[in-house]
Order: structure tokens, then C-alpha cells, then sequence
């Protein structure tokens, strides 16, 4: 019998070791992702030269309604690189949730108590401490992410024409309220209570 258990025991491991390194490849291809935002910020600085050689070559095109139209552009670059983001996320938390399973059954096969140390790294994802110290950076990037792209964009257009800063910041408001939805229910499927 304990023979079996051994055995057991021992193909519960390298399952969770096999599913644990594929989830940490994963992480992984995702913090890649993070690198497209910062060649967004690379684009910003070289969009006025693009503007003047744009505008100067047509003079019925206002200069406002470029910047408009190259924010806005960039703005939705930046939301489909988010829900990239938050999709692969979302997966990456189901991954999660799959180990956690494993680590249960393998505390059990061990004898180990619930509340035991061991195999709990991703069981302690759960806790309260955890979903405190993660939210925390998260929320930084985020009000990061939403001064660079939608304030910054609002005072340059501002300072062209107010109507075109008002319509960027409504469809900037609109998107981001849209984003912060889907990703609180994206976070809440996982962490228990208010994450964002």
C-alpha cells in the first residue's frame, strides 16, 4: 500500500512540476508583453515630426484633428495590447488554479496539514497578503498606464483645440471604464473581493 502511494505521489509531483514550469514559461511571455508598452512610449516623441510632414503637404487637414487621430490611434494600441495582456492573464490564472488542486492532493498524500507551508506557493496566491501585495504595483502601473495615455494626450490636444481634448477624454474615459470592468471581473473569478 505504501508502495502505491509512493508511486502516487511521486506522478502527482512531476505533474505539478511539468504544469508549474509551463505556467512559469507562461509569466514569463508575459512580462514579454509589457516591453509593447514601452515601445508605445518611443512612438510618442517621433509622432510631431510625422504631424508636420503630414500636414504641411495637405493645408486642409487641421493639425488638432492629426494629433486627434494619432492619440487616438495609439490609444487603441494600447487597449488591445491590455486585453492581450488580460487575456493571457486570465489563462495564466486558471493554470494557477489547476495547481492548486495538486498541491492539495499532494498535502494529502503526505500527510501535511491545510494550513501547512508546504505546497502552498500557489495555495497562498489566495490569501489576503498576497492579493495585498500585488495589487498594490498593479494599481501603480495602471495609474501610470492611464496619466501617460489619457492626460498627457488631453493637454496637447487642449492646447489645440478644447473640443478635440474633450473628445479624447470621453473616449478615453469610456475605454478605461470599459478595461478596469473587464479586468475586475477578470481578477475577481481568482482573488476573493475587490482587487482593483
Amino acid at each position: 500500500m505504501a508502495l502505491e502511494s509512493n508511486v502516487k505521489l511521486d506522478y502527482l509531483y512531476k505533474e505539478y512540476a511539468r504544469l508549474n514550469d509551463k505556467t512559469e514559461e507562461y509569466v514569463k511571455s508575459i512580462f514579454e508583453d509589457f516591453k509593447l508598452f514601452g515601445a508605445i512610449t518611443v512612438v510618442i516623441p517621433i509622432l510631431k515630426p510625422i504631424f508636420d510632414l503630414i500636414v504641411p503637404t495637405n493645408l486642409k487637414i487641421d493639425s488638432g484633428f492629426v494629433w486627434l487621430m494619432g492619440f487616438i490611434s495609439l490609444r487603441i494600441v494600447i487597449y488591445i495590447i491590455g486585453f492581450l495582456i488580460l487575456a493571457r492573464t486570465g489563462y495564466l490564472l486558471h493554470c494557477v488554479h489547476n495547481l492548486q488542486a495538486y498541491e492539495i492532493k499532494i498535502k494529502k498524500e503526505l500527510n501535511e496539514s491545510a494550513d501547512s507551508d508546504i505546497f502552498n506557493f500557489n495555495l497562498g496566491k489566495e490569501e489576503a497578503r498576497f492579493a495585498t501585495i500585488y495589487r498594490l504595483p498593479f494599481r501603480a502601473i495602471l495609474i501610470l498606464l492611464i496619466l501617460l495615455a489619457d492626460v498627457v494626450p488631453f493637454f496637447i490636444l487642449y492646447f489645440y483645440i478644447s473640443q478635440y481634448a474633450l473628445i479624447y477624454l470621453l473616449l478615453s474615459l469610456i475605454g478605461t471604464t470599459v478595461f478596469l470592468q473587464i479586468s475586475r471581473k477578470v481578477y475577481q473569478q481568482y482573488f476573493r473581493g475587490k482587487f482593483i
